[in-house]
Parts: C-alpha cells; sequence; structure tokens
C-alpha cells in the first residue's frame, strides 16, 4: 500500500508541477498582452491629443471666420444682411447674429421673417457652445 501511495502521490506531484509550468506560461502571455495593451492605450491618448489640439484649431478658424462674417454684416445695411441672413443655413446664420454687435443684430433681426427668425433663435439655443447674447 505504501508503494501505491508513494507512486500515486509522485502522479499527483507531477501533475502539479505540470499545470503550473502551464500557468507560468498563461501569466507570461497576459503580461505580454498586458503590456501590448498598455502600448496600445498610450498610443491612443497621443493621438486624443493631437486630435483635439487639431479640433482647437478648426474651432478656433470658425470662430475667426463667423467673427469676420459678423463684421461684413454689421457693415451691411439692416435691410438687406436681414433677407441674406434669411435664406443661409440656420446654423450660420445663427452664429453670424451671435457675433455681431447687440444693436446691429436687432436692427438686422427687424428684416427677418418671424418663422425664420424663430428658426434662428432656436438653434442660438439648442447649439453646445454658443454665446449667451451677441457680441456689444
Amino acid at each position: 500500500k505504501e508503494r501505491k501511495l508513494i507512486a500515486s502521490l509522485a502522479e499527483k506531484e507531477k501533475q502539479l508541477d505540470s499545470r503550473e509550468s502551464a500557468i507560468k506560461e498563461e501569466e507570461k502571455k497576459l503580461q505580454a498582452l498586458k503590456g501590448e495593451i498598455v502600448t496600445k492605450i498610450d498610443t491612443l491618448k497621443g493621438l486624443e491629443g493631437r486630435l483635439s489640439g487639431m479640433l482647437d484649431t478648426v474651432k478656433s478658424a470658425e470662430d475667426k471666420r463667423l467673427r469676420d462674417l459678423a463684421t461684413v454684416f454689421e457693415a451691411t445695411a439692416p435691410a438687406q444682411a436681414g433677407p441674406m441672413l434669411e435664406k443661409m443655413d440656420k446654423k450660420l446664420a445663427a452664429g453670424i447674429i451671435m457675433n455681431m454687435k447687440s444693436k446691429k443684430a436687432g436692427a438686422v433681426w427687424g428684416h427677418i421673417g418671424a418663422q425664420r427668425a424663430a428658426e434662428i433663435a432656436k438653434e442660438i439655443t439648442t447649439t453646445p457652445g454658443s454665446k449667451s447674447e451677441p457680441a456689444n
């Protein structure tokens, strides 16, 4: 019986050694995968930073374009500027109006049809990041 017990224990030890070896191999694979994931996360963070910078640049350029257009519309007679804004895309019209001085914007509002003015006003109030009132 002792020999059987010793043989059985030896067999169990062999199985345990085999399992331990397999677990160690899996740990190595997991560590390698972890390293790859960390590297990819770092790469994605770098890309995110670059994209964020590019988006800021695009946003700045768009803001400048709207300010420049607003200046042009401020110099245009309200009777002419109103109908032009009325025919524009409501998002663009809203951006221009929000960048105009309040007195000029108010004068132009009087020359925009009520329905279109309501649509533009709705765009102004629902656009994320839009200013709450025209420039002074």
